[in-house]
């Protein structure tokens, strides 16, 4: 049978020598020496004899019997511990020595055998074979993790699996634009007007159709506030093609179009009427809760200028950048195809 040891370790294992019971001292000694030096012969243990002659309290005169585990007290931390019985047989003459080897950690017998001798050289002779196999029983002791490699760096990779596509997906937004508001007409003084986003607001409501895989149809209501080069409120009305990439719980949304504008108030009127402009930009969120939140980053400019209705007022054609937060949800799951 292979020994098992546990060797690996530099250090030798110290195993505590409880001497034997038993009712011929000399004989005993004998055997004893035979031990001690069987265990001192073996690779990884080194053997460590208990005195005693001066016994701690918790120990009874002349020791437990061989077959209890011995005191800690008595072994005083070594790992492993050999107890033993000599008795004689009537019949045969020969002296048979069972050894209890024990792991002291839980006061736990490991395993018990013994062997026949007539003499002290017929114990030596047998000793070692008798104690490799015992010793074999020990349990093995898991190895240690490899050390970590050098300027190694541990990763934490978190994932969220993306979510199906859905056919109507809808969403709120608002935020600021600046708006460069130039005049391009030759019947007016040449301005530009430049408004910054602090006083030009937008709230916007959308709805897209998903038609194909990441292919949609979106329509928007957007309420704008314009300061250019007066005070002016309008609705904006965009149709746009649209493209979502979804992955995990990210969303890159790239979309474009045209839009129709309408005055409130009746101040202003496009020139002509009705107004028409062209819109792109894109979008990028994270999946929060049921929907996404989002930043949108939108250009929008008008193809026709804007004049006020009283004469001699100055014209003006609004190009605009958009910058909203918002929150979109999705509804009506679709089915994979098999």
């Amino acid at each position: 049978m292979p020994l098992c040891l546990n060797a690996q370790t530099d250090l030798p294992k110290p195993v505590a020598l409880i001497p034997f019971w038993g009712s011929d001292n000399t004989v005993i000694s004998q055997f004893g020496d035979e031990l001690r030096k069987s265990v001192n012969d073996m690779a990884g243990f080194m053997p460590s004899t208990v005195d005693m002659t001066r016994l701690p309290p918790d120990v009874p005169e002349g020791g437990f019997p061989p077959y209890v585990c011995p005191s800690p007290s008595l072994t005083k931390g070594t790992p492993y511990a050999l107890t033993g019985e000599l008795t004689l047989n009537e019949d045969s003459q020969q002296w048979h020595l069972r050894l209890y080897l024990w792991q002291m950690a839980d006061n736990r017998l490991i395993y018990t055998d013994e062997l026949a001798a007539n003499n002290q050289e017929e114990c030596g002779e047998n000793l070692p074979g008798l104690l490799n196999w015992i010793f074999s029983w020990i349990p093995q002791e898991a190895p240690p993790p490899p050390p970590p490699a050098q300027n190694a760096k541990s990763k934490i990779i978190y994932f969220s699996a993306t979510e199906p596509d859905k056919w109507l997906y809808a969403g709120l937004r608002a935020g600021g634009s600046i708006r460069v508001n130039s005049d391009p007409s030759d019947d007016y003084p040449s301005r530009i007007y430049v408004n910054n986003y602090y006083e030009n607001f937008n709230v916007a409501a959308h709805v897209n159709v998903q038609l194909l895989h990441g292919l949609g149809i979106q329509i928007e209501g957007i309420f704008s506030k314009d300061f250019a080069p007066f005070d002016l409120s309008s609705f904006m009305f965009p149709a746009l093609i649209r493209y979502s990439y979804r992955l995990g719980s990210m969303a890159v949304t790239a979309l474009g179009g045209v839009y129709t504008a309408l005055p409130l108030g009746g101040v202003v009127k496009a020139d002509p009427d009705p107004q028409f402009g062209i819109t792109a930009g894109f979008s990028f969120g994270n999946r929060i809760g049921p929907g996404y939140i989002y930043l949108d980053i939108r250009w929008a400019g008008d193809l026709r200028d804007t004049v006020k209705k009283d004469p001699g007022d100055a014209a003006y054609r609004r190009n605009m950048v958009s910058v909203c937060a918002g929150y979109e949800a999705g509804f009506i799951p679709k089915v994979p195809k098999k």
